[in-house]
């Protein structure tokens, strides 16, 4: 997941092919700041990322980056207002990781209040629910498709476990 939203960024810096990519990257390319702040809105805002309320905002309907994140990139600036791509990189992947934890809390929290019967396991009603109140639009199939992954993956033939559902919210990129 952390390449794929690393990626989304880097398609804004570079408009080649993957190849090429990978020659520049080595060559530890610099970037405008400006060009690493549309890098990182491209990033923080793809489905692989959960953004937090001090990266991501909305204004007027559309996404900017918070100001407390765009100071960090400016940080990482240099005299002449560029950006070294691994220092970006590595923000970015902080970034990511802590969004990955915040995402966790979020998702075993969601266990916890829909297993309302306090089983320790979710049956499909309970499943059912809480999919619902986290994104109204899913239907009846794709949330038997998660239902059916989340059976899959366990080991216990009819209980999902906090970290198996935790590890398929995030498989499908479910909002927080």
């Amino acid at each position: 997941f952390g390449a794929g939203m690393v990626v989304e960024g880097i398609k804004i810096l570079f408009h080649e092919n993957s190849h090429s990519v990978c020659t520049r990257i080595e060559n530890h390319p610099r970037f405008t700041h400006h060009e690493i702040l549309q890098a990182s809105l491209a990033a923080l805002t793809s489905k692989f990322y959960y953004p937090r309320e001090n990266e991501v905002m909305n204004v007027n309907g559309e996404k900017q980056l918070h100001p407390a994140f765009a100071r960090k990139i400016m940080a990482l600036a240099d005299e002449e207002c560029t950006v070294n791509v691994d220092e970006w990189m590595e923000l970015l992947v902080s970034a990511y990781d802590d969004s990955r934890a915040d995402a966790h809390i979020f998702f075993s929290d969601l266990y916890s209040e829909f297993d309302v019967n306090s089983d320790d396991t979710l049956d499909f009603d309970e499943f059912t629910t809480m999919i619902h109140a986290l994104d109204p639009t899913k239907n009846e199939q794709a949330i038997m498709d998660m239902y059916t992954m989340c059976l899959d993956i366990t080991d216990q033939k009819d209980q999902i476990s906090v970290n198996v559902w935790v590890f398929v919210a995030m498989q499908n990129h479910l909002p927080v």
